[in-house]
This record gives C-alpha cells, sequence and structure tokens, in this order.
C-alpha cells in the first residue's frame, strides 16, 4: 500500500483468494477448538458479568477402593470421608499491539476510514483497524493454542503403568482384524482407565491421515464435507501446531476423557472495566477459531498528539495522531487431579489425559 496503487490490488487478492487468501488463513488449533467445544465455561470462569474476579477451587472426593471393605462384622471405622481441593487459576497472558497511524490511512481508499461497529459493547473504529484484527487473528489463536498444549499434564496410563508416550499401531494390513492394535487398541485402553463417553483426541500427523483415508473410503467426500458421526467412540480434532510442541510430536495424539481438561477463561473487559477511560475504550471482540467462537479483550487508545511509545524490542518511538489497538487474553488449562484416585486404587495416577505416537507399519503381513 505504500507506493499508492496496492490498495485495489489487495481488495482484488483477498475476493479471489477467498477462503485461501493467506493473510487471514488460521492454522489448524484443534486442541484450543477441542477446549472451547467442551468446556463449561461458566463454570470455570474467573470473572464475573460484572466485571469482579473470583477465586475459583473445585472440591472432589476420592472413591474408596475394595481394599478397605473389610469381610467381618466389626464396629471399626475404614475411613472418614474428606474432601480435597484444586485451584482453577488463569496464569498465561497472550497480547498483540498495532499501530494506525491517521495519516496511513488517509492514502488508502475512503472505505479504509468509515466507522463500523464492533465488539461488546459496541465500540466504533475505522475499518481499516478491523481489517489488521482480522489479519491477526491467527497470531493471537496460534500462540493460545501452542501454549495450551505444552501445559498438558499427561496422566498415567495403566495399560502401561506410567504417563509416558507409547505407541499406537494404526496396521498396514487392513484384512488383518488385529485387536492389539489401531482404533480397538485406543477404544480398549480407554475402557481400561474407565473413561466414559466420548474420547475427545487431539494431534496431528497419521491419525490425521488415517481419518482422512477412513472418511474418503468409507462415506465418500463431497463439497459440503463427510458426515463422520457413524465413526461413533471418540471426536478428533486435527491441531497443526501439535507437530512443534515440546509436550508433543509430528505423530503424536492426545485421548482426553470428556470433562476432565478445561479452558480457563479469564474475561478483563466486561461490567464496570468496559467502556471509555481517558484515551481508550476497552471492550471484547470474538475471533473464529475455526467455527467456534471465543472472546478476546480489547482496547483502543487514541493518540491526539506525538506519543513516544516502546515496541516489543523496547526501542522507544514517537507514534503521530491515530489509534493503537491491544487485543488481550488471559487464559489458564484445567484438568483432574494427579491425587483424584487414591494410591491404593487401581486409576491412581489417572487425570484422563493419555499420550501416543501413532505408526503405521505391518505387523501381520505375509
Amino acid at each position: 500500500m505504500a507506493s499508492g496503487f496496492a490498495p485495489y490490488i489487495l481488495r482484488d487478492l483477498m475476493n479471489l483468494a477467498g477462503q485461501n487468501y493467506p493473510g487471514t488463513k488460521i492454522t489448524a488449533p484443534g486442541f484450543l477448538k477441542l477446549l472451547l467445544e467442551n468446556t463449561d465455561i461458566e463454570g470455570v470462569r474467573l470473572v464475573e458479568n460484572n466485571g469482579h474476579q473470583l477465586t475459583a477451587k473445585v472440591k472432589y472426593k476420592q472413591r474408596i477402593s475394595p481394599s478397605l471393605v473389610a469381610e467381618n462384622d466389626t464396629c471399626d471405622i475404614d475411613f472418614v470421608p474428606a474432601y480435597l481441593e484444586a485451584d482453577i487459576s488463569a496464569v498465561r497472558i497472550a497480547k498483540l499491539g498495532f499501530y494506525m497511524s491517521l495519516d496511513t490511512v488517509s492514502k488508502y481508499m475512503a472505505e479504509a476510514s468509515q466507522n463500523v461497529t464492533i465488539g461488546t459493547p459496541p465500540t466504533g473504529v475505522l475499518r481499516e483497524i478491523v481489517n489488521s484484527i482480522q489479519h491477526t487473528a491467527n497470531a493471537m489463536i496460534g500462540k493460545v493454542d501452542q501454549r495450551l498444549l505444552g501445559d498438558v499434564n499427561w496422566g498415567t496410563n495403566v495399560v502401561y503403568g506410567d504417563d509416558a508416550v507409547h505407541d499406537l499401531n494404526i496396521n498396514k494390513d487392513a484384512t488383518t482384524f488385529d485387536l492389539d492394535s489401531g482404533y480397538a487398541k485406543l477404544l480398549n485402553d480407554a475402557f481400561e482407565n474407565e473413561f466414559a463417553g466420548d474420547l475427545l483426541i487431539a494431534g496431528s500427523g497419521k491419525f490425521n491421515m488415517a481419518e482422512l483415508y477412513k472418511m474418503t473410503n468409507t462415506i465418500g467426500a463431497n463439497q459440503s464435507g463427510v458426515d463422520i458421526s457413524r465413526f461413533t467412540g471418540y471426536r478428533f480434532y486435527p491441531d497443526l501446531w501439535a507437530k512443534s510442541s515440546v509436550n508433543w510430536g509430528g505423530d503424536d495424539i492426545g485421548v482426553f476423557a470428556k470433562g476432565a481438561i478445561h479452558l480457563v477463561d479469564f474475561n478483563k473487559y466486561v461490567g464496570f472495566r468496559a467502556g471509555k477511560l481517558a484515551n481508550s475504550t476497552f471492550f471484547q471482540i470474538t475471533l473464529d477459531v475455526n467455527g467456534t467462537p471465543m472472546k478476546f479483550d480489547a482496547q483502543l487508545r487514541e493518540l491526539d498528539c506525538p506519543t513516544e511509545i516502546l515496541d516489543v524490542y523496547g526501542t522507544a518511538g514517537t507514534y503521530r495522531e491515530g489509534y493503537v489497538l491491544y487485543l488481550k487474553k488471559t487464559y489458564g488449562l484445567f484438568q483432574l487431579p494427579s491425587d483424584s484416585f487414591a494410591t491404593s486404587d487401581r486409576l491412581t495416577g489417572v487425570n484422563g489425559a493419555i499420550h501416543y505416537n501413532v505408526t503405521n507399519i505391518c505387523e501381520n503381513c505375509s
């Protein structure tokens, strides 16, 4: 746009490329989408709608092991019921700020300076600012997804007796009904760990390939997608960031019991903290996480005279009349506590999160 003739070229590029326009593509954040779709946000939020903060804890009791059951009739006390507690906290922050010069906007086409209303409470901004927010969405969503992936605490898999990553082989020999690998093993391991309900699975690599192959060869693809509801027992969320996560790997998947893992949501600019204050307006906007909405805090700061601001590298710069838009998210991850089951329980150490590396070798080929 600096050369003066680019505005209409960029507009045409967005129209021409459609969903494949590079600037607004969202790298598949499957794990974040899994959390958004399967978290009781009201149950783990740390701010009331009026803007006041909450201190959140969960209480729970351990189930009693059969080893405590007496086999003789006495007046002995075998256990005393007691609650345990765990904190729910939002420990991470994602923030991205950008500057929009009025002088620069004046050089764009007239639609760039149109005032549009976004967010809650409704806030008027320049259309060019909305366009820039769309171009930051992948950065914000990707950062949150990356951090949440790295924060996963893998629990014990009772099949192996540890919390390590284990191979899950999807056999190349499709004619062999192999009960020791593939989907049969996945579902049986979940049964051994006493997971209830449909499994929630996130990851990428070979498992994603297997899902794509299964869908296209069993049902057949069409423009509107395929119906995966007939594949019961789990729901898969492909995540491209998992490939490079320190807690995952290129062909790794995480398998979660529904209700065992949650996104902790901290919405800062709500209630009395939303609205106008000095030269800033505080509000919330919703970004689309591959079809699932997620709220972010936003601050629109007005610069009415040259202002010195530090950039991300700590270098001071002078910014003339314009706007600074900050996008922020305070968040965290909550999982079942590691002591959810007593040490005498067969499920001691289980927290509803188990870890696999998916392979694709032929174990029974002739």
